[in-house]
């Protein structure tokens, strides 16, 4: 909920004053948020499930410049990024799978110099080899 997020966003450092703003393009309902900092910026990102699209979109807000990045996964493609993780394997690991994916994102510039989310190909590559299996995070 709305209080969760403040403190989300408070602990990374920054004043919290409202929601994520649902870009344009974004459809479906959103069903998990979380405060993040990526490369020095402060951002929320929202999950947004689409069922009529069969995709799940990942939304940055970055707090700072009022800008929204979106990384759009249909759910074959996300549910195809946990086939060789053991914890998260199963679907209704919904949340972990969410933190996985937020964990991973990362800026790129685009051909045009324009600032793009992506998940980080290095990790990705190194996190899906057959037979190897992810290290539990102590909390």
């Amino acid at each position: 909920g709305r209080g969760t997020l403040r403190l989300c966003v408070q602990a990374c450092g920054v004043r919290c004053h409202a929601m994520a703003r649902r870009p344009d393009e974004t459809k479906g309902t959103l069903i998990y948020q979380e405060g993040k900092e990526i490369e020095g910026d402060f951002y929320i990102i929202a999950v947004y499930d689409d069922p009529s699209s069969y995709r799940i979109t990942f939304s940055a807000y970055e707090l700072e410049n009022d800008s929204t990045y979106t990384y759009p996964l249909t759910y074959s493609d996300f549910d195809h990024l946990f086939r060789f993780n053991g914890k998260l394997l199963n679907p209704k690991k919904q949340e972990g799978r969410f933190e996985w994916v937020i964990e991973r994102l990362q800026f790129i510039p685009d051909v045009m110099g324009t600032k793009r989310m992506v998940l980080d190909p290095e990790v990705l590559e190194k996190e899906v080899e057959p037979g190897e299996e992810e290290e539990e995070e102590e909390e």
